[in-house]
C-alpha cells in the first residue's frame, strides 16, 4: 500500500511538471506570435527557450505515461534544437551574435543548450532503458548540480559560474525547472513500469488547470516585471541623454565663448594672461586636461595641460593624418566642432574641441581643448544607476561604461537610445541591469508565485487521488459485503429451488451412492417408472434396468465417476407394470459426498419418432434413388404400421383414364381384400378411397358397418374384420389426384391429431413417390423422342454450350464431317468453320444465345480438308428460364450450290456464245459486201473489239503495204497517234515469228502507257495471226485491256474465227479483183466463197430441186451431228422438216424447227432460180437453242413484271427527259393512267405541282451518278387523289456497262402512311378529347420554358381536377362521363388563346400552359373563366349535370432545369385548393413542396417503423371523480425516431390514415394494450379498463368487429374490460352501417365512448341511438374552462345531457387543481390529464397503480372551506394592496383569499366557494369590469365588487347596468366603510341563497 502511494505520488509529481512545461513553452510562444517585432527586453523568454521548454514536457508526459514513442520522438528534438544551439554560439561566438535558424531570433544560451541536452540524453535512455539506470540517475544529479550553481551565480557568488537564462529575473524560474527536471528524471528511474497510469482523469484535469493557472500567472507577474524594468531603464536613458547633450553642448560653448573673446580683444592675451585664465578653466572644469592654441600649420603655439599624460595624447591625436584632416576642415569653419572619440591609452577616452580663431594680423589659428569623456559622464550621470549599467557607443567603440567594477558577463541589456549626440550625432546609449537587482520583491515573487503554485497543484492531485481510492476502497467493501449478503440469500433460494424442483421436476432427480442404491428419489418417479420413492430408495439402480443395458449402463456410470466422460447416458428400463421404457441419464459425481446426482428424462416418444424419421429416410432415399414404385409404397405402408400397430394400411393409384384405382401396396391387408379393392371405381359412393378421389378431400369412415358410402364393398371389409377406414387423397403440385393413402382399423373410432398427422406424411410421401415415378416415365419419355430425333435425323445435329463447345453430336454429323462425336465433344465448334466465315457463325451463335432463332449458311471443313457448304438452324436451349447453350441443325447444300453455279456459269456463257455467234454471223454477212482491204480491215477491228469486249483492238497487214486499223473504246478516244508501246512490238515480233496465237493474262502484261506519246498500255494481250490456207502469214490480230477480266479461250476462238474470217474476206477481195480480169480470177473467188461458207459457224445447205442435200458445209455437218459426205444427197426433210416445196417460191422464207425436243434451229431460206424455174434452195441455219432458253426466261420475267402488285415502269436513260418506255398493269391500277398515256412523258407528270419534295432532289443526284435509290414521295393519280408512293429507282447497263434505261418499282404505300399518321396522332393526343397527351404536352411544355426564358416572359402551368366527376361517373355510367370530358375539353379550348396549350392527364385532369406571358396577374383572367365555364351545367341525356374544378397555378422560374417540376408544382397547389374548399384556384409555394417532401419522407419512416416494431404505448390513468380510483388507462402511441426523437401522433396518424399504414398500426395497438391490460389482471389489477383510440380507417373495414374479437381470443382480456374510443366522423359516411358496427361490439361486451366530443359531427340525433357508455370532453374545452364562459357552459351542457342519457362523462387535458374542482363541481364523472398522471410506459404504469392503491383518494382533498364559511376573494396587482385589504377585513372573521391575477382569480374560484369578490379596476392583464363581467356568467351567485381609483364611469356604468357589480368604491377606502359593505354584501349574498332555496322547496312541494 504505501509503494503504491509512493507511485501515485511521483505520478502526480511528473504530470504536473510536464503540464507546466507544456504550458509555459505554449504561453512564451502565444506572446511572441502575438508580437509583431518583440524587442528582446520585451520577452520573458525567448522563443528557442520556449520551444525547448515544449519538447521538455512533452518528452516527460510521454515517458511518466509511457507513450514512448512520442517521448523519443521530443527527446531526439530537444536535444537536436540544443545541440544546434550550442554548435551555432561556437561558432558564432556568442548567442548575441547572429539570429536563431529555428526562430529567426536571439539564440538561448549555451548553459542551457547543455542542460537541454542532458535532459533529452535522460528521457531518450529513460524510454530505451540503454546504458542502465545509473546513466539516467548520472544525467538527473548532473542537473540538479547544475541548477544549484547557477542560483548561487544569481545570488551574487563568482561570475565564473553558468546562468541559464537571459534575463535575471528568469534566472530563478529557469534553476527551479531545472532542478525539478533533475529530480524528475530521478524520480522516473525508480518508478515502474506498470505503474505509470495511476491517475484518473479528473486528477489529470486538475493537474492541466493547476499548472496552466500557474503558469499564466508567472508569466503575467514576469511580464508586468519586465514592463516595470522598461519603464525605469527608458527614464534612464531620458535622463543620460539629457545630461550629456548638456555637458557637451557646454563644454563646445566654453571653447567657442573662448576664442570669441579673444577674437574681441584683436589679438592674443598675454602670457601670464592665458595662463592665468587657461588654468582657470582647468580648475573650474575638471574634465578639460588641456588647452592649446595650433597655427595653420596645426602647430602648438601655446598649450598648457593638466599633466604630462595630457601633452601625450595631443601628440599622439596631432599624428593622425585623418584628425589633421579634421581640424583643417574645423579651422575653415565657424563653429566649434568635437571630434571623435580617441582612447591613446587603456583608461583615458577623450575627444577634442576645436574652433576657429581669428586674430587680427595673423592667419586662422585653432583653439582646441581636450575632454575627459568618462569623467563628464561620471560626474553628469552619477555611477549609481539604481540597479542598472549605462554603455556609450560611438559606432561600434564602446567610449563610456558606468558601474565600474561590474562584469560585463553580469549585465543584461534592457534598452537602446541613439541619440544625436558627439561628433556629427555618432552617439547612442545602452542600458542594463546590473546582478543583483534592488527589488527583491520584483524578483523573487515570479519564482515563489511558480513555486507554490506547483506544489499547489501537485498537493492538489495528491489528495484528489487518494480520496478517490479511498472512496473506491469504501466502494468496494460495500460490493463485497454486498455480494456476500446476496450469495448467501441466493443460497437460500437455490435450497428451496432445488426443493421445489425435486417436488415438481417431470424427469427423475436422483441420487446414488458408492453401492449403486438409490438414496434419495423425486416424486415424479411414479409417473415415469410407476414406483413410489420409497420403492426405490435402498435398491440397486441396476435392478430397474433392462438386463441387457446393464452392463453398458454400469461401464458408462463408472466412466462418469472417474471423470474419464461427461457425455449422457441411454438406457431403456422396465416399468412396474411391466412396459418398457426409454430413459436419457445426465449425471454428476461428487468426490467430497461420494454421491452420483443424476437427472433422468422419459424419450420414449423420442425414440419411437427417431425411428419413424429414420423410417422417413429411408423412404426418401428410395425414392431419391429411383428404387421400385411397388416397393417404395410398402415400405411407406409398413412404417405407418409400425407407427401405429393397429392400422393397416394401403396405397391405391388412379389409371391412365383417371376411372378407377389400381392397388399400389397393402402389404398387411388379406389379399382377397385387396383383389375386391382392386379396380374399384371413382365417385361419391364409391367408398372411402373412391369418394376421397371424387372429393380431393379427405374421408373419415368412422364405421363401415353405418357408413352409406360402403354399400357396395361393406360384405368384404366385414367379412375381413375391418371397422373403420380413414383415406385422404394424394395430391400432386399441379393437383392431380394420383390415388389415395387409405389406413383400416378393426374397431370403429375417428383419427384423432396424432392419427391425422401420421395419416397426412404418410399421403405426402406417397404422393412424393408416384409423382415422381410419372416424372421419371414422361423424362424417359421425352428423352426417348428427342433421342430418336437426334439419332436417326438424316440431317446434322449438334449442342453447344454458351462458349461454343460441342456437347453432342449425332451420327449423320460424323459422317458428314469424317470426326467422331468423342473427338469433337468440348471442342470449339469454330475449328471446323471455315477462316473467313469465323466471325459471321459468332455473330449468329450469339444472337442465339439472346434467345432469336438464327437461319443462316456456313462454309466448313471435314477431316480431310474439303469444303462444306452448310445450311444451318440455331436455337436457345433453355433451361430453368436461363438459356445454357445452343442446339443446331445443319444441312449439306454443296451439291445444291454448285449445281446452282454451274447452272448460271452454263447460262451465261451460253448467252455469251450465242451473242458472239449472233455477231460472228452478222461480221460474216457484212463483209461479204465490203471489197475495200482498208474498209474491211476497220470493219472487223471495231467488230472484233466490240464482240470480246475490250478497249483496244489493232489489225495489221505484213503484206508490204503496211495497212493497220486501230479500234479503241472511249478510254482512250482523247489519245493522239496512238501506237503500240516497245513491250507491244516486241509480243507482235514474237508472235508473227512463232506464227501462232498468244494470250496472256493482266498478271502477265501489265504494260504502262503514256498519253503524252501516244503509246497506248497493254493489259493483258490476246494475239492471233491471219495464216492463210498455204501457211502464208499475212498480218496479225491484236487486242488489249478487256472491259471486265482477262482474256479467255472463248475469246481466243472468236478471233480465230475473226482472222479466218479476215483471211477469207480478204481473199474475196483478191478473187474478185482476180474475176474482174478473167476466169482465173473467178475460180478463186469460188474458192474464197466456198472458204468462207465453210469458216462460218452457221450451217449452209443446198437442195436441189428433189429436195436432196448437194452442198454442205462443215457448220451444217457440225450442227445436224454427221459428216459432209454422209448428208450429201441425202433428203434434207430426214434432217431438217422443212416443207420447201408445198407452195411456190416466191421469196425467202424464215423460221424456226425443233429437233427432238431439245435443238432449235432458225433458218433462212432461199430459192435458187434458174430461168425463173426453181432449181432448189439455199439454206443458211444456226442453233439458237440458248437464245430460246433466254428468251423464255426474258418472257417469264417479263410476266412476273406484269403480274407483279407493285408498279414498275422502264425509262430511256438514253435521252434527257428519260421518257417512259414500259409500265406494267400495276402502275396503271396505281396511278389511273394507261400506258398509252405514260409512254414517252417523263415521270414528273406524277408529281403535280408538288415539286419541292425532299425525296425529288435525292432522285435527281442519284439519276445523274447513276445509281440505285429509294425514296417516298407523294404522287397524284390521274383524278386528282393523292398517294404515298414508296419508289426504288435502279439503273440497267448494256453489255459494255452503259445506261441504257432506269427502272422504277413504286408501291403504294398510302394506307401505311395513314395507319402510321393515325398512330402518331393517337400517341400524342388523348383519344377520347383529342386534345394533347402527356408525351405531347412535355414536349410543348418544354418549348414553352425555352421560350419564356429566351425571351424573359412568364409561363404558367394550370392543373386541373374536377369536383364531383367520380360520382357521375360511377352511378350513370362512363359513357356519360365520357360526353362530360368531351365538352369539358371544348369549353377549355374556347378560354385560352391559340398559343396555349390545353391537354388531358387521364380521368379527369387536365393541363393548361399558357407561355408568353408578360404578368402574373395575366393568369388569374384564364383561371377565372376556367372556373366559371366549368361550373356551367352540362345539358346530358335529358338531364342538367354540374361540376366543378379545383385549379392549381405554378409559374416558371428563371434557370429552371426541369420544365416538369411545374407540373408537380401545380399539382400540388390544386390538392391545396381542394382542401379550401374546392371550385376555386391556388398558388404554388416553396411551403407546399416542403410539406409534401415532409410527408412522404414522414411516410417512409412510418414504414419502416413499422417493419422495425419501432412503437411504443403509454398509458395515461383515468380517475374516478368520487372516490379517487383509477378506473383504467388510455393507451397513447408513441413514436421515438432515432434522430428526430418523439414524433407527435398528431404528426404521423393522419399519414398513416391517408396511406393505409394505419390498419397494422391500429391492429397492433389493440393487440399491445389488451396484452398489457391482461397482464395488470394476472397481477391481480382487477376493474382497471384499457381505453384504445381506433382510427375511423379501421372502424369501417368489413372485418374490424371480427379483428377486434379475435385480439380478445388471443390476449384471453375479458370483453368488459376493453374500451373503444371512436370519434364521430365515424358517422359521417354512413351512420347506419357505423350503429351496425358499435352494436356487434356491444354484443361482444367491449365498452364504447365518442372521444373529442363536441368538436366533430355531433348529430343528437345519432348519438340517441348509439350504443355507447361514455362520453369524452375534449381538452379544447378544458383549458380555459376556468374562465371562459363559452367553455364552461359547453362543458355543464355536455356532461348534462350525458347524465340524462344515463351516459358517463369523462374529461382529457385536466391540468390543474382549478380545472379539476370546476369539473368535479360541474358534476363531472371521470378525469384525465397531467394533473393527475402524465402518460408513461407500462412499467412505471404498474407501479403508479400499485402505489396509487395504497392511497386512492389523494387528489380528492380540496382547500375549499364549508359552506357556511363566509369566503372573500381578493384582487390586485399590488401586493401592499392586498396586505392592506387583508389587514382591515381579517377581523371579521372571513375566511380571505388573494390573487394578484386575473387568471389566480379565476383558479382561487374554481377551488373555492367564494361569495363576495372585492376587485381593483385596473389592472394589466385586464380591468376589474371586464374580470367581473366574466365572473358573473360563471358564478353568478357571487357579489362583486370593484375598488378603484381610476374612474372610467362609462365602463363603471355599463358593469353596474349590466349587473355584473355590486358596488363600487374608489381609492384611497374608509376602513369602517369598506368594512360595512362587505358585511352587507355577505348578508345580500345569504338572502339571495335563502330565497332560491325556498322557491325550490315549494317546487318540490307543489
Amino acid at each position: 500500500m504505501a509503494k503504491h502511494n509512493r507511485d501515485l505520488g511521483y505520478q502526480a509529481y511528473l504530470h504536473c511538471l510536464a503540464f507546466a512545461l507544456i504550458a509555459l513553452g505554449l504561453i512564451s510562444l502565444g506572446a511572441f506570435l502575438a508580437n509583431a517585432s518583440p524587442a528582446r527586453h520585451e520577452l520573458v523568454l525567448l522563443p528557442d527557450s520556449a520551444l525547448i521548454t515544449l519538447f521538455a514536457g512533452i518528452a516527460l508526459l510521454g515517458a511518466t505515461r509511457s507513450l514512448h514513442r512520442i517521448s523519443l520522438l521530443a527527446g531526439l528534438a530537444l536535444i537536436a534544437l540544443a545541440g544546434y544551439s550550442l554548435g551555432h554560439n561556437v561558432l558564432a561566438g556568442g548567442s548575441d551574435q547572429g539570429r536563431s535558424l529555428v526562430s529567426g531570433y536571439f539564440r538561448i544560451r549555451s548553459e542551457l543548450a547543455i542542460v537541454a541536452c542532458l535532459f533529452g540524453l535522460a528521457m531518450l535512455l529513460a524510454v530505451t532503458r540503454q546504458g542502465g539506470r545509473w546513466l539516467s540517475q548520472v544525467c538527473g544529479l548532473s542537473l540538479f548540480g547544475l541548477a544549484l550553481l547557477s542560483q548561487l551565480s544569481l545570488l551574487g557568488a563568482e561570475y565564473g559560474l553558468p546562468r541559464f537564462a537571459f534575463r535575471p529575473e528568469s534566472g530563478h524560474v529557469a534553476n527551479l525547472f531545472i532542478a525539478l527536471l533533475g529530480t524528475a528524471v530521478l524520480i522516473l528511474c525508480a518508478l515502474p513500469e506498470e505503474d505509470r497510469r495511476l491517475l484518473d482523469r479528473r486528477s489529470m484535469a486538475t493537474g492541466v488547470m493547476g499548472a496552466l493557472t500557474t503558469c499564466i500567472g508567472w508569466y503575467l507577474l514576469s511580464l508586468n516585471e519586465v514592463s516595470t524594468l522598461g519603464a525605469h531603464s527608458h527614464q534612464l536613458l531620458l535622463r543620460a541623454q539629457s545630461s550629456i547633450e548638456n555637458t557637451v553642448t557646454v563644454r563646445r560653448q566654453l571653447v567657442q565663448r573662448m576664442a570669441e573673446r579673444w577674437q574681441s580683444l584683436h589679438g592674443m592675451p598675454p602670457e601670464s594672461l592665458w595662463q592665468q585664465e587657461v588654468e582657470s578653466y582647468l580648475r573650474d572644469f575638471p574634465n578639460l586636461n588641456l588647452i592649446a592654441v595650433l597655427d595653420a600649420d596645426l602647430k602648438p603655439v601655446r598649450q598648457y595641460a593638466r599633466n604630462r599624460q595630457a601633452d601625450r595624447w595631443l601628440e599622439r591625436f596631432l599624428s593622425q593624418a585623418e584628425l589633421r584632416d579634421w581640424l583643417q576642415q574645423v579651422r575653415g569653419g565657424s563653429e566649434a566642432q568635437m571630434s571623435p572619440a580617441q582612447s591613446f591609452s587603456a583608461d583615458n577616452i577623450s575627444t577634442l574641441v576645436a574652433t576657429p580663431l581669428r586674430v587680427d594680423g595673423q592667419g586662422t589659428a585653432l583653439l582646441v581643448a581636450s575632454l575627459d569623456i568618462g569623467a563628464t559622464l561620471d560626474r553628469q550621470i552619477g555611477r549609481d544607476l539604481d540597479g542598472f549599467a549605462l554603455e556609450v557607443f560611438e559606432g561600434p567603440k564602446r567610449i563610456y561604461q558606468s558601474g565600474t567594477g561590474i562584469d560585463g558577463h553580469s549585465l543584461f541589456p534592457v534598452e537602446e537610445q541613439r541619440s544625436e549626440l558627439g561628433p556629427e550625432g555618432r552617439w547612442r546609449i545602452r542600458t542594463y541591469q546590473a546582478l543583483p537587482g534592488r527589488d527583491n520583491a520584483a524578483v523573487y515573487l515570479p519564482p515563489l508565485f511558480m513555486l507554490f503554485g506547483l506544489g499547489f497543484t501537485f498537493l492538489l492531485m495528491v489528495s484528489q487521488s487518494f480520496s478517490r481510492l479511498a472512496i473506491e476502497r469504501s466502494k468496494r467493501l460495500r460490493e463485497s459485503n454486498l455480494e456476500l449478503e446476496q450469495s448467501l440469500q441466493h443460497q437460500a433460494r437455490l435450497q428451496a429451488q432445488n426443493q421445489r424442483i425435486m417436488d415438481h421436476s417431470m424427469d427423475v432427480l436422483c441420487s446414488v451412492d458408492a453401492e449403486e442404491r438409490f438414496i434419495q428419489v423425486s416424486p415424479s418417479c411414479h409417473s415415469v417408472l410407476g414406483y413410489r420413492p420409497d420403492e426405490m430408495i435402498g435398491r440397486p439402480y441396476t435392478d430397474f434396468v433392462l438386463i441387457e443395458d446393464r452392463e453398458r449402463t454400469r461401464t458408462e456410470v463408472q466412466a462418469i465417476i472417474r471423470g474419464e466422460s461427461w457425455d449422457a447416458v441411454r438406457n431403456r428400463c422396465k416399468r412396474k407394470d411391466g412396459s418398457v421404457v426409454h430413459l436419457l441419464w445426465s449425471a454428476g459425481w461428487s468426490d467430497s459426498e461420494r454421491t452420483l446426482f443424476a437427472v433422468a428424462h422419459d424419450i420414449t416418444s423420442l425414440v419411437r419418432h427417431e425411428a419413424y424419421a429414420e423410417d422417413q429416410r429411408d423412404i426418401l432415399s428410395m425414392i431419391s434413388t429411383d428404387q421400385p414404385l411397388p416397393e417404395i409404397l410398402k415400405a411407406i405402408c409398413l412404417m405407418s404400421e409400425t407407427l401405429d400397430p393397429t392400422a393397416l394400411c394401403s396405397v391405391l393409384l388412379v389409371d391412365g383414364k383417371h376411372k378407377r384405382l389400381r392397388l399400389g401396396a397393402a402389404p398387411s391387408l388379406p389379399d382377397a381384400f385387396n383383389q375386391a379393392l382392386d379396380g374399384m371405381p371413382i365417385g361419391p359412393l364409391a367408398g372411402a378411397c373412391g369418394t376421397a378421389v371424387f372429393r380431393r378431400q379427405m374421408v373419415v369412415s368412422e364405421n363401415i358397418s353405418e357408413d352409406p358410402l360402403w354399400h357396395e364393398h361393406r360384405e368384404q371389409a366385414l367379412r375381413h374384420g375391418l371397422l373403420a377406414c380413414w383415406a385422404i387423397p394424394l395430391i400432386s403440385h399441379h393437383g392431380d389426384v394420383l390415388g389415395t393413402f387409405a389406413v383400416y382399423l378393426c374397431q370403429p373410432c375417428a383419427p384423432d391429431d396424432e392419427s391425422l398427422q401420421l395419416i397426412g406424411t404418410a399421403g405426402q410421401l406417397a404422393a412424393i413417390a408416384i409423382e415422381r415415378q410419372h416424372d421419371r416415365l414422361r423424362l424417359q419419355e421425352s428423352e426417348q423422342r428427342y433421342r430418336s430425333l437426334f439419332i436417326f435425323n438424316p440431317d446434322t445435329v449438334f449442342s453447344l454450350d454458351r462458349e461454343g463447345r460441342f456437347l453432342s453430336l449425332n451420327q449423320a454429323g460424323c459422317e458428314l464431317i469424317d470426326y467422331s462425336a468423342t473427338e469433337l465433344l468440348g471442342q470449339p465448334f469454330s475449328n471446323l468453320v471455315q477462316e473467313d466465315d469465323v466471325e459471321h457463325g459468332l455473330q449468329h451463335f450469339r444472337a442465339a444465345l439472346d434467345g432469336l432463332a438464327q437461319h443462316f449458311e456456313l462454309r466448313c471443313r471435314n477431316r480431310a480438308g474439303g469444303l462444306l457448304e452448310l445450311d444451318i438452324t440455331h436455337l436457345p436451349i433453355v433451361v430453368e428460364g436461363q438459356i445454357v447453350g445452343v442446339f443446331g441443325i445443319a444441312k449439306d447444300i454443296g451439291g445444291r450450290n454448285r449445281m446452282t453455279r454451274e447452272l448460271q456459269e452454263t447460262l451465261t456463257q451460253s448467252e455469251r456464245k450465242a451473242l458472239l455467234l449472233r455477231g460472228l454471223s452478222d461480221t460474216a454477212v457484212r463483209i461479204g459486201g465490203i471489197l475495200d482491204t482498208r474498209a474491211l480491215l476497220d470493219f472487223m477491228c471495231e467488230q472484233l473489239r466490240l464482240l470480246v469486249g475490250a478497249h483496244q483492238s489493232l489489225l495489221n497487214l505484213t503484206d508490204g503495204q503496211g495497212l493497220e486499223a486501230f479500234s479503241l473504246s472511249a478510254k482512250y478516244q482523247a489519245w493522239q497517234a496512238p501506237q503500240l508501246p516497245a513491250a507491244g512490238l516486241a509480243l507482235y515480233a514474237r508472235a508473227c515469228a512463232g506464227n501462232q496465237p498468244v494470250l496472256l493474262t493482266r498478271a502477265e502484261l501489265d504494260a504502262s502507257g503514256d498519253e503524252g506519246s501516244g503509246q497506248l498500255p497493254l493489259q493483258g494481250w490476246l494475239a492471233v495471226p491471219l495464216i492463210d490456207h498455204g501457211g502464208r502469214h499475212l498480218g496479225l490480230i491484236q487486242l488489249s485491256d478487256k472491259f471486265d477480266g482477262d482474256f479467255n479461250q472463248d475469246d481466243l476462238a472468236i478471233a480465230q474465227q475473226f482472222a479466218q474470217m479476215a483471211v477469207a474476206a480478204l481473199e474475196n477481195i483478191r478473187l474478185v479483183q482476180q474475176v474482174l480480169s478473167g476466169e482465173q480470177r473467178l475460180q478463186e473467188q469460188l474458192d474464197f466463197t466456198s472458204a468462207i461458207t465453210d469458216s462460218v459457224s452457221e450451217g449452209l445447205l443446198a437442195v436441189d430441186r428433189q429436195g436432196r442435200l448437194n452442198f454442205v458445209n462443215p457448220a451444217a455437218a457440225e450442227l445436224l451431228g454427221q459428216s459432209v459426205e454422209i448428208l450429201l444427197g441425202q433428203p434434207l426433210a430426214a434432217h431438217l422438216p422443212l416443207d420447201l416445196y408445198s407452195a411456190a417460191a416466191n421469196g425467202s422464207r424464215h423460221g424456226e424447227v425443233s429437233l427432238d425436243g431439245e435443238l432449235h434451229i432458225a433458218y433462212d431460206c432461199a430459192p435458187l432460180l434458174h430461168a425463173q424455174t426453181l432449181g432448189g434452195w439455199v439454206i443458211a441455219f444456226r442453233d439458237i437453242s440458248r437464245a430460246k432458253e433466254s428468251e423464255k426466261q426474258l418472257r417469264i420475267l417479263q410476266r412476273s413484271i406484269e403480274a407483279s402488285y407493285n408498279g414498275a415502269m422502264i425509262c430511256d436513260a438514253t435521252t434527257d427527259e428519260l421518257p417512259v418506255v414500259y409500265v406494267n398493269p400495276a402502275f396503271e391500277r396505281i396511278t389511273g393512267y394507261s400506258a398509252a398515256e405514260a409512254m414517252g412523258r417523263n415521270c414528273r407528270f406524277l408529281q403535280g405541282a408538288d415539286r419541292e419534295q425532299a425525296g425529288i432532289a435525292e432522285i435527281r443526284h442519284a439519276l445523274s451518278e447513276k445509281r440505285e435509290v429509294h425514296v417516298v414521295l407523294r404522287n397524284f393519280r390521274k383524278d386528282g387523289t393523292p398517294f404515298w408512293n414508296d419508289l426504288y429507282i435502279a439503273p440497267v447497263p448494256n453489255e459494255h456497262g452503259e445506261i441504257t434505261h432506269f427502272i422504277g418499282v413504286q408501291n403504294d404505300i398510302s394506307e401505311q402512311k395513314r395507319v402510321e399518321s393515325e398512330l402518331a396522332y393517337n400517341a400524342s393526343h388523348d383519344v377520347l378529347t383529342g386534345l394533347p397527351n402527356r408525351s405531347l404536352l412535355e414536349d410543348r411544355l418544354r418549348q414553352g420554358c425555352q421560350i419564356s426564358q429566351r425571351y424573359q416572359r412568364k409561363l404558367a402551368v394550370m392543373f386541373i381536377d374536377l369536383d364531383g366527376f367520380k360520382p357521375i361517373n360511377d352511378s350513370m355510367g362512363h359513357g356519360i362521363g365520357d360526353q362530360i370530358l368531351v365538352e369539358v375539353a371544348r369549353r377549355l379550348t374556347q378560354q385560352v388563346r391559340p398559343g396555349d396549350t390545353v391537354a388531358r392527364l387521364g380521368g379527369d385532369e387536365f393541363i393548361l400552359i399558357l407561355p408568353d406571358l408578360a404578368r402574373e396577374e395575366d393568369v388569374l383572367q384564364v383561371a377565372e373563366r376556367v372556373i366559371d365555364c366549368i361550373a356551367r351545367p352540362y345539358p346530358i341525356a335529358g338531364s342538367e349535370l354540374h361540376i366543378t374544378a379545383s385549379l392549381g397555378i405554378a409559374m416558371s422560374e428563371k434557370g429552371m432545369q426541369q420544365p416538369m417540376q411545374l407540373i408537380q408544382q401545380a399539382d400540388l397547389a390544386m390538392y391545396k385548393a381542394k382542401q379550401q374548399g374546392r371550385n376555386c384556384y391556388q398558388w404554388y409555394t416553396t411551403d407546399l413542396e416542403q410539406k409534401v417532401s415532409e410527408r412522404v419522407t414522414l411516410r417512409n419512416e412510418l414504414q419502416k417503423a413499422l417493419e422495425a416494431n419501432a412503437f411504443m404505448l403509454y398509458y395515461q390513468p383515468q380517475i374516478d371523480g368520487r372516490n379517487g380510483r383509477v378506473t383504467g388507462f388510455e393507451a397513447l402511441l408513441r413514436w421515438q425516431h432515432p434522430l428526430l426523437g418523439f414524433i407527435s401522433p398528431a404528426q404521423f396518424v393522419p399519414v398513416a390514415e391517408d396511406t393505409g399504414q394505419i390498419i397494422p398500426l391500429s391492429e397492433w395497438v389493440l393487440a399491445t394494450a389488451c396484452r398489457a391490460c391482461r397482464e395488470l389482471l394476472d397481477r391481480g389489477m382487477t376493474g382497471t379498463v384499457v381505453a384504445v383510440n381506433i382510427s375511423a380507417v379501421h372502424f369501417q373495414r368489413n372485418i374490424f368487429v371480427d379483428s377486434v374479437r379475435r385480439v380478445l381470443e388471443e390476449t384471453r382480456l375479458p370483453a368488459e374490460l376493453l374500451e373503444l374510443e371512436i370519434t364521430e366522423t365515424v358517422l359521417l359516411d354512413n351512420a347506419e352501417r357505423a350503429i351496425a358496427t358499435l352494436q356487434a361490439l356491444k354484443a361482444l361486451g367491449v365498452r364504447l365512448s365518442i372521444d373529442d366530443f363536441g368538436t366533430g359531427f355531433s348529430s343528437l340525433n345519432y348519438l340517441k341511438r348509439l350504443p355507447i357508455d361514455k362520453v369524452k370532453i375534449d381538452r379544447a374545452f378544458v383549458q380555459e374552462i376556468i374562465s371562459d364562459r363559452h367553455d364552461a357552459a359547453i362543458t355543464q351542457g355536455i356532461i348534462s345531457m350525458a347524465h340524462h342519457l344515463r351516459l358517463r362523462v369523462i374529461a382529457e387535458g385536466v391540468e390543474s387543481e382549478s380545472q379539476f374542482a370546476f369539473l368535479k363541481k360541474s358534476h363531472c364523472d371521470e378525469f384525465q390529464g397531467y394533473y393527475f398522471a402524465r402518460p408513461m410506459p407500462f412499467e412505471q404504469l404498474d407501479q403508479f397503480l400499485h402505489e396509487h392503491h395504497k392511497s386512492p383518494a389523494a387528489y380528492l382533498d380540496t382547500r375549499a372551506g364549508s359552506s357556511n364559511t363566509q369566503t372573500l376573494l381578493l384582487l390586485d396587482d399590488e401586493e401592499n394592496i392586498l396586505r392592506a385589504l387583508t389587514r382591515v377585513l381579517r377581523r371579521d372573521g372571513y375566511q380571505i383569499l388573494t390573487a394578484s391575477r386575473a387568471q389566480d382569480a379565476f383558479a382561487q374560484l374554481a377551488k373555492h366557494d367564494i361569495q363576495v369578490i372585492l376587485s381593483d379596476q385596473r389592472m394589466p392583464e385586464m380591468n376589474g369590469t371586464e374580470f367581473l363581467s366574466r365572473v358573473k356568467d360563471l358564478y353568478p351567485d357571487t357579489i362583486r365588487i370593484v375598488l378603484s381609483g381610476y374612474t372610467d364611469l362609462k365602463s363603471v356604468t355599463d358593469a353596474i347596468n349590466q349587473g355584473a357589480i355590486y358596488k363600487f368604491l374608489t381609492k384611497p377606502w374608509d376602513d369602517e366603510q369598506l368594512r360595512a359593505v362587505i358585511a352587507q354584501a355577505f348578508l345580500h349574498h345569504s338572502m339571495a341563497k335563502a330565497k332560491e332555496e325556498s322557491a325550490a322547496v315549494g317546487q318540490d312541494g307543489e
